[in-house]
């Protein structure tokens, strides 16, 4: 996915028919790659801190709030 929103963090579903929703085949390999801008210049940063009344950077752990640090990729198969 190119063009990740913020908001999307618990869940991303593809809104799309049957028919146009991407296919895995055997030996085929699925790779999640993360990337991480938690530097106070990134505005989505900002508004997390804000939303936890924090003021500035914390230690960061892993787990499922806004600022904690996780990445994780789940994805169901449709089988005919």
């Amino acid at each position: 996915m190119n063009q990740w929103n913020f908001d999307w963090q618990r869940q991303y579903s593809v809104d799309a028919p049957l028919a146009e929703l991407p296919v895995v085949r055997a030996n085929d390999v699925v790779e999640v790659r993360c990337r991480y801008n938690n530097t106070l210049a990134n505005p989505f940063v900002q508004r997390a801190l804000a939303e936890q009344g924090l003021s500035g950077p914390v230690t960061v752990n892993l787990g499922e709030e806004t600022i904690d640090e996780r990445c994780l990729a789940l994805f169901a198969v449709i089988a005919p």
